[in-house]
Formats: C-alpha cells, sequence, structure tokens
C-alpha cells in the first residue's frame, strides 16, 4: 500500500498557506515515509460550492513544480487535473515540465470535472467535457512520439509544431483516470495506469455528477469491472492501480486514530486498492508537518508487512 498526502485549503477559511508553509509540509510528507504529495485543481470553484464543504487550491502544476526542488523521492500528482479546462497542448507542456523538473517524479491522475460554474468561468464547454477529455488524454499520450506534432482537435489545430523538452518518463508519465462512471472504467482498461473513484455518499455523488460507490461492496465491484475490461483489452489487469481517498479528514492532531487507520488501510488492500489519499485540511487549526511527522510514526511505521515497501520504511 502506498500513501499520498492531500492538502486542501478547506471553505472560505483565511489564507494560511504560503511559499514557506508549502515547504514544510513538502519536506514534512517525504521524511514521515509517505509516497507522494498531491494537489487538487480548483481555478475558479463557485462560492456556493466552497460555503458548502468545497475547498480552495493552489495551481496543482505549480505547487507541483514548487515542491519538486525540495524533495528527492516522493512521486507529485495532480489529483485530480481537469483535462477539459486547458487546451490539450497547454497540457502536455504543464506535464513534460513538470515531469523534467521533479526528475521524473510525476504522475498525472485526470478528470472530466464537474463544477459547471467553473467550467464557465474558464470558458470551457460543460456539456462537451467527455469529448475534450479523451481529445486532450489522446494529445498528451502521442505528442512526445514525434519530433514534430500534428493534430486536428475539435478547438485547435497543430500543424507541425515541435513540443519540448519531453518528459523523463517515456513515452510519458503514468495516467490515471479519475470518475466512478463505466466510461472512466473503459478509459481506465484501454489505457490508463491508474484508476482513481470516488467514494460518495448520494448526496456527494449527485454534486459530482457520477455514479455512487457509497461502501467497500461497490468499490470492490468497480475494481473488479476494471480488471476484466482490462484482461478483454489484453491488457494485465494487476498493473492498474488503484487510488481511494479513504481516510476522513481531521481538524486536529487529536483526531488521529492509528489502529482505525492500520485496519482501513489493511480493508482496502485486500479489496485491491494499491494506493490510499490521506485528506489534509489546511484551516488553519491543524499544523500539517506535526500532524504527517505523526502519522509518520504511528501509521506508516507500523504498517504490517504485507503492506509495506522500500519506499516508506527507514
Amino acid at each position: 500500500m502506498r500513501l499520498v498526502a492531500q492538502p486542501a485549503v478547506e471553505g472560505a477559511a483565511p489564507a494560511v498557506a504560503d511559499g514557506a508553509w508549502l515547504v514544510g509540509v513538502a519536506r514534512a510528507v517525504e521524511a514521515a515515509g509517505f509516497d507522494a504529495l498531491a494537489f487538487e485543481d480548483h481555478p475558479a470553484p463557485p462560492r456556493r460550492w466552497i460555503e458548502n464543504g468545497g475547498h480552495q487550491a493552489f495551481d496543482p502544476f505549480l505547487a507541483i513544480t514548487y515542491c519538486a526542488a525540495v524533495t528527492q523521492r516522493i512521486r507529485l500528482m495532480p489529483l485530480l487535473v481537469v483535462a477539459p479546462y486547458r487546451n490539450p497542448v497547454l497540457l502536455a507542456k504543464s506535464i513534460a515540465t513538470a515531469d523534467v523538473l521533479s526528475d521524473g517524479r510525476l504522475t498525472v491522475c485526470a478528470g472530466v470535472g464537474y463544477l459547471r460554474g467553473e467550467f464557465a468561468a474558464l470558458g470551457a464547454d460543460f456539456d462537451e467535457r467527455n469529448a475534450r477529455f479523451d481529445e486532450a488524454i489522446d494529445v498528451v499520450r502521442r505528442i512526445w512520439a514525434d519530433d514534430a506534432f500534428t493534430y486536428h482537435g475539435a478547438t485547435f489545430a497543430a500543424a507541425d509544431v515541435v513540443s519540448k523538452p519531453q518528459p523523463v518518463q517515456r513515452p510519458h508519465p503514468p495516467i490515471w483516470i479519475g470518475g466512478n462512471s463505466t466510461l472512466a472504467r473503459e478509459r481506465v482498461a484501454r489505457y490508463g495506469d491508474g484508476w482513481a473513484p470516488l467514494q460518495t455518499t448520494a448526496a456527494t455523488s449527485r454534486m459530482a455528477r457520477t455514479a455512487g460507490i457509497d461502501d467497500d461492496a461497490a468499490l470492490r465491484r468497480g475494481i473488479e469491472d476494471v480488471r476484466r475490461l482490462a484482461e478483454a483489452a489484453g491488457r494485465d489487469p494487476d498493473a492498474i492501480d488503484v487510488a481511494v481517498t479513504c481516510l476522513p479528514e481531521r481538524p486536529s492532531l487529536a483526531g488521529l486514530e492509528p489502529e482505525r487507520d492500520l485496519d482501513r488501510l489493511g480493508t482496502l488492500a485486500d479489496l485491491g486498492v494499491t494506493w490510499c489519499v490521506v485528506p489534509m485540511p489546511v484551516d488553519g487549526r491543524v499544523d500539517i508537518p506535526a500532524f504527517v511527522a505523526r502519522y509518520g510514526d504511528e501509521v506508516i511505521r507500523r504498517l504490517p508487512a504485507g503492506l509495506q515497501h522500500s519506499s516508506t520504511i527507514d
């Protein structure tokens, strides 16, 4: 089991995160034994969404490259980047730049998005988001294959353009697909390196405009479906990662319950989950580096032998 730390500024809280804070978090995450640090993608979230439990976020690619400069081991992730928000060629440039500047430590998790107001603010077509997503991923997977790139897209035409530098990881960094839908699972089976479903309540499913995965039985069925589809596509189903946000957000250091967390990690591993995302609320009440250090001592270093691997154990 690999663990991802994911900080996010909650609600309408005052700004508490700056460059020095982010450096401290990145170094603490690496020292604690986490395997990755992840950032969400919300460039223009609607106020109503924020006031009803949403969160603010750094630009994920800028945050990733900032953290890359002060870490050596952990992987860095946009989790997830909303691909339809961006021109596909610009998205490919951000991915390649982040991979180069992190010395090949980038993992890309991409999704179609669900906030209609955010699409509108960015001038992106909400109703065409699935088609735009497929186009973006197609470009990302092809643009570095040759010295010059030609592509006629729905909203752009790239004629014999050159996109350098190429990413360190070849042919491209790992691409995980976010989302619960049948279409998301089919994408994973065809070309994804991982699947990042969202465990949701009925209300959250409606808000996120996605199929519900509200218990472990539903998660197991989804994982089994991805494996079945991948095998039918001629791919090795065991080579596909599954990443789940599985631990509740905690408002204080006192909220850490190591035994419960270790139990939960074991359960998820049995279901076929390979990466677990640990959300960390940034609202001024939590000393994130202290929380991270304690999590490393009381959870990561106590992982059962079957869940350990070399990057998390001293």
